[in-house]
């Protein structure tokens, strides 16, 4: 998990311009002309390792999850801020008019005569004062500091296992479009050829028709075979485009054909083939129980955050100053002022603080609450894609078998209906089993590995690896 996690901020990093996964062997089609041989224009298909390269560029998503996890990397250097000394510096000039009595004068009355008496005047009516100051205030101890700094730093851990959560979903979303497209494809062709074929039988039904050698039930019933497979057709040609489109709003606009499933492909049991086994690599690995853990715990050390207000907060202070008053007076304050020492300050009772820290208390215990729902969620998943990966080998061997049987019986029926044994409702319906049939197998195929890589993913296991493995069964 820690490797996985670390490789996070490669991903981050990635740029428009992917690298190459795999290295793929390049194919030319020579056409012969009559005045001579050219090389034709070669379309390149684009396969599920592509595929995913593209998406990791081009879906908004994506971007906006790795944006969001650079969001909360930052709020980890903002709490380590907390414990770094502050510097502040200030600087102000002013001047100060002032309105004086004016009694610079007194006069003292006696018998014939007066007395002036001085006065003195300790102000003026007019001054200008400059002030300059730089102050540090360094945290000694603040526990509540350090408390938010560990909530902080667990946050972050959460923050890398949802990003890479989010890569995995999105190799997972774009290995399901994919193969949908391809899924949809298939299907399509299969229609095609059950439109192609029913039309071809519809048509010999009229030509018997018009030789009088079969009744009008019988041509009823082939053309509306063959207008039941055209509106199947139309359905399924409208399912390929939807999911085209889905596949095209992860990787962009998609130019040329994609790779095809190779009829080779081989269809196994999981590995490892224990049930218990991937339960197991669920419980250390799968992302969403990692996260429901990792939230469990942030909301643990937001108590200890809410606790840390019981205890007082020491700082060292320092700070010098120099003032200059003029014009000077007896009592002006000009000079250099120095400062240091150390504050404390205890805030012992607040009428909210039991408040928060019961609250915090309560959502520690609902998130682990929630760490066991998720358990049991995930545990549910990986049995039902286990049991559906362990049972495709032995549903496709039972597709592909009727299948056979279907078109075989497809074959007797044409033979038996030619030689007058059989009706035409008996051929119609044997056909339009065969297709079913092919319907089918299609569906089992695209089914199985679908599971297998929701299973892979369920226990935290998918990787691009996953996906150049799959590749290789790409044509």
């Amino acid at each position: 998990m820690i490797n996985r996690i670390a490789t996070i901020r490669t991903v981050i990093k990635q740029t428009a311009t992917q690298r190459t996964v795999m290295k793929r062997a390049t194919m030319k089609k020579v056409c012969t002309l009559a005045l001579g041989v050219s090389l034709c224009n070669v379309t390149w298909a684009i396969d599920l390792v592509q595929s995913y390269q593209r998406a990791l560029s081009h879906d908004a998503t994506w971007q906006a999850d790795q944006l969001r996890f650079q969001i909360e990397q930052q709020n980890l250097g903002i709490a380590k801020a907390a414990a770094l000394p502050t510097v502040g510096v200030n600087a102000s000039i002013y001047k100060q008019y002032q309105d004086l009595d004016d009694s610079s004068n007194s006069t003292t009355g006696g018998t014939g005569a007066g007395t002036v008496t001085p006065s003195f005047n300790f102000y003026n009516d007019e001054s200008t004062t400059r002030q300059v100051g730089l102050s540090i205030r360094q945290p000694l101890f603040r526990w509540d500091v350090w408390q938010t700094y560990k909530q902080v730093k667990i946050s972050t851990q959460l923050a890398e296992v949802k990003l890479l959560s989010q890569q995995q979903d999105l190799m997972l979303n774009v290995a399901e479009k994919y193969f949908n497209v391809l899924r949809q494809t298939r299907l399509v062709e299969v229609n095609q050829q059950e439109v192609n074929s029913l039309a071809k039988q519809a048509e010999m039904i009229r030509a018997q028709y018009r030789e009088g050698l079969v009744a009008k039930i019988d041509v009823s019933e082939a053309e509306a075979q063959h207008q039941s497979a055209i509106a199947k057709k139309v359905a399924s040609d409208i399912q390929y485009q939807l999911a085209l489109e889905e596949l095209e709003q992860l990787v962009g606009d998609i130019e040329t054909p994609l790779a095809r499933l190779d009829a080779g492909f081989q269809y196994q049991n999981p590995i490892p083939n224990d049930l218990n086994a991937w339960l197991d690599m669920a419980e250390r690995n799968n992302l969403n129980l990692t996260q429901s853990r990792l939230a469990h715990k942030v909301a643990e050390q937001k108590v200890n955050v809410e606790k840390a207000d019981y205890f007082p907060q020491v700082e060292a202070v320092a700070s010098t100053g120099w003032n200059k008053q003029s014009p000077e007076t007896i009592i002006s304050s000009t000079g250099r002022t120095d400062k240091i020492g150390i504050e404390l300050n205890w805030t012992p009772y607040t009428g909210t603080r039991n408040a928060l820290i019961k609250k915090s208390q309560i959502e520690a215990n609902t998130a682990l609450a929630d760490v066991d729902t998720t358990r049991r969620q995930i545990q549910t998943e990986i049995k039902r894609s286990f049991l559906q990966v362990s049972s495709a080998y032995s549903q496709l061997n039972a597709y592909h078998s009727a299948l056979k049987s279907a078109q075989q019986v497809a074959d007797a029926s044409s033979a038996s209906y030619r030689e007058g044994i059989k009706t035409m409702v008996d051929v119609l319906l044997a056909q339009r089993n065969a297709f079913s049939a092919q319907h089918d197998y299609v569906n089992a195929q695209y089914d199985y590995i679908l599971s297998a890589l929701q299973l892979k993913a369920q226990a935290g296991q998918l990787s691009e690896q996953d996906l150049i493995d799959f590749n290789q069964w790409l044509k």
